[in-house]
């Protein structure tokens, strides 16, 4: 006697060119699974036999792997966010369920290419290595609607308009523009940055920002914090040189890795700490740079007029300094004094970027 059990499941195909009625026939198939989110719904609307939405959102995850922006690609929901932006200018993904199958695979080469566009400008232009150097991720939407245009079409731009988009990203980093409300900011950027783009009267950029000296006494160095991060790629934008041996350093390779072992205290802080300094003081901003673990090892508690002597000699000594902003009594065990001067020269370069 044969045992097996045939099993007859029911199919019904539907043809429509109405997407509410998509949404509405997956919602009720899955009704007892995970909730479809906007790109499992997306993926299925535009799917056609020459195109994948998951699998081009794969190639574009490649791609910016080899950018160092991995991240980016990994996290679908940002990436729709961009989209949003580029094709309905604002980041909210469910209005790209507004758009026809047809209109999303013909502007899909315009979202990668915006995508990448914005991560090379931030790469070559402001020395961003990884998402991870972002005081705010959602600084890179804005940039990915200017960049979006189609395959074989370049964005072109002045140099006024480069000095703009420069002067927006530091000036929204060092007024945490995009710590709040930043649906509401995000859009304005947008509609400010296309303005820009296409030559027309733009604001993009035109906020209020005033950078003063407590901006580095009073932070604290953490790496997690907007302001570190801001504080990290200003330093970065100087072109710094190692502590010790005055050699260039691989921002690449140190940024990417963006952990604790590659900035140290200029005045070190078991030091700092035989004074009876508190915390506060000794782990401010103006009191690192980028120093190697390794170098930070040879320096070990030595005060400054001490290690000085390990240090590279007069043209080199000297470019090691300018190039850390660190002023000419750095080396006179004067720490508050030196962190008014350091502050004083961090205060004027982020005045220049501003």
């Amino acid at each position: 006697m044969n045992n097996d059990i045939l099993m007859v499941l029911p199919a019904q195909i539907l043809k429509t060119e109405d997407r509410a009625i998509v949404a509405i026939v997956f919602e009720r198939v899955n009704r007892l699974g995970m909730k479809l989110d906007t790109l499992q719904l997306l993926a299925a609307w535009t799917w056609n036999e020459d195109f994948d939405l998951l699998e081009n959102f794969k190639s574009l995850k490649e791609e910016l792997e080899e950018f160092g922006f991995s991240e980016v690609g990994e996290d679908s929901d940002f990436v729709l966010r961009c989209a949003a932006a580029i094709l309905k200018g604002e980041p909210t993904p469910d209005r790209l369920l507004e758009l026809s199958g047809q209109q999303v695979r013909g502007a899909f080469p315009k979202i990668r290419n915006g995508i990448l566009g914005a991560v090379d400008f931030m790469r070559k232009q402001l020395k961003i290595a990884s998402i991870k150097n972002l005081p705010y991720s959602g600084l890179i939407v804005p940039l990915a609607a200017f960049f979006a245009e189609p395959d074989g079409k370049e964005v072109s731009y002045n140099s006024i308009v480069y000095i703009k988009l420069k002067q927006w990203f530091w000036r929204s980093c060092f007024t945490n523009r995009y710590a709040s409300r930043t649906r509401q900011t995000t859009i304005t950027d947008i509609g400010e940055v296309i303005k820009l783009k296409d030559g027309g009267n733009s604001n993009f950029g035109e906020m209020n920002c005033n950078v003063d000296k407590t901006f580095f006494v009073e932070n604290q160095f953490r790496l997690g914090t907007a302001n570190t991060k801001t504080f990290i790629l200003m330093l970065a934008n100087y072109n710094p040189k190692t502590f010790l041996s005055g050699s260039s350093i691989d921002l690449d390779k140190v940024l990417q890795k963006y952990n604790r072992a590659e900035f140290h205290h200029i005045y070190p802080k078991a030091y700092l700490q035989d004074m009876k300094l508190s915390d506060d003081k000794i782990n401010c901003l103006a009191n690192f740079c980028f120093i190697s673990a390794s170098e930070n090892k040879k320096i070990g508690r030595k005060k400054p007029s001490e290690y000085i002597t390990i240090m590279p000699k007069e043209e080199v000594l000297q470019d090691i300094l300018e190039r850390s902003f660190c002023p000419f009594n750095t080396f006179e065990d004067d720490f508050e004094q030196f962190i008014i001067s350091r502050s004083e020269l961090l205060t004027e370069f982020a005045k220049r970027l501003i």
